[in-house]
């Protein structure tokens, strides 16, 4: 292109040079004028296929451009197809591991005389059990302690079937647990319960470190909230306290 460019401007500056040099010899008008006529013929037919390679490179770089687009799309639609199939298999695994769950017998063994009489303070899942005044959803918090992931689902898929308002906080609670099909069961309760109280805990989270479960809590809280408001998951810092201020004024402006 540069060396065109250079081309171009050689031409033309030779073309002017004969113009001002044929003005200056030419003595006969008539001649002038013809010899002038003969060089502007010259250099329209430059400039015609100039202009005709120059349409047809664009021609040709639109053509590749339209290629490209075809291509991005149908990649697109095949990451898109291949989510979907994700999506619905992650929720027949889901379904399998609840229903395992219900089933899985809970054997939360009394302490001994002995244990009670040397425990001087209360035990981590005691305070816990403390929190909730009501006593089957402070059950199910105590089993959420467990170590093992199906005692903890049972619970989160318990307090997910209550209607007590107060299995909301489990379910909320349940949200950070190492096992990310425990997060979407809650994910999911809450979702159906339209939990205004997980409002904020879902946008918090959104605004933390990127998380794989991140478009997960986006939907949850498009779900509760109805807003259709998007959120740049992959962004930075800034781009998230951005987004999150302005989901808190739709959030205000609709009464959460």
């Amino acid at each position: 292109m540069f060396f065109q460019k250079i081309q171009m401007s050689l031409f033309l500056s030779l073309f002017f040079l004969s113009f001002i040099s044929v003005q200056a010899q030419e003595k006969s008008p008539i001649k002038r004028l013809e010899t002038l006529e003969s060089r502007l013929l010259i250099l329209e037919d430059y400039l015609k296929s100039r202009l005709n390679h120059l349409q047809k490179t664009i021609k040709d770089q639109e053509s590749t451009i339209g290629k490209l687009q075809e291509e991005n799309q149908i990649l697109q639609n095949g990451v898109k197809k291949h989510q979907e199939q994700i999506k619905r298999l992650e929720e027949d695994i889901l379904a399998l591991k609840a229903m395992l769950a219900s089933i899985t017998k809970i054997d939360m063994a009394a302490p001994s005389e002995k244990q009670e009489s040397i425990a001087e303070k209360p035990s981590e899942e005691q305070l816990k059990k403390k929190q909730y005044q009501d006593e089957e959803i402070a059950e199910w918090a105590e089993q959420f302690q467990s170590p093992l992931g199906s005692i903890r689902m049972n619970a989160v898929l318990k307090a997910g079937k209550s209607e007590k308002p107060e299995a909301d906080s489990l379910l909320i609670q349940a949200l950070e647990d190492k096992d990310r099909y425990i997060v979407m069961l809650a994910l999911k309760s809450l979702s159906n319960r339209k939990s205004r109280s997980a409002v904020y805990p879902l946008l918090s989270m959104l605004e933390k470190e990127i998380s794989e479960m991140s478009s997960s809590f986006l939907s949850a809280l498009q779900s509760i909230t109805g807003i259709q408001e998007d959120f740049p998951l992959q962004g930075n810092k800034e781009e998230k306290q951005k987004a999150v201020q302005k989901w808190r004024e739709k959030l205000k402006k609709s009464g959460f």
